[in-house]
């Protein structure tokens, strides 16, 4: 699985594009919790706890255009884009 951040979390990671191996089916939820774990700096940014899907905390997005809720599952060799939420005025 291939997972590519977009500022501001790639700003605070240091890097655009982070590879993981998943050995089953996860959900997006798990997906970014072990994302958190496995780098501790994007906590404050990256925190499916703080996630508010009917407003949008980040948008996450799989296989480059396909939105999902965080309970979805997600296959290994998905691509998630993870984007801040855009607002206008």
């Amino acid at each position: 699985m291939v997972i590519k951040l977009s500022a501001p979390f790639s700003e605070k990671l240091g890097a655009r594009e982070i590879s993981m191996e998943l050995k089953d089916k996860a959900s997006l939820r798990s997906v970014l919790e072990l994302l958190v774990e496995r780098y501790p700096v994007l906590e404050e940014t990256i925190n499916p706890g703080r996630i508010d899907e009917s407003y949008g905390y980040a948008l996450l997005c799989v296989n480059e255009g396909r939105i999902m809720k965080l309970d979805e599952r997600v296959n290994d060799g998905d691509t998630i884009r993870i984007i801040p939420p855009i607002m206008g005025g």
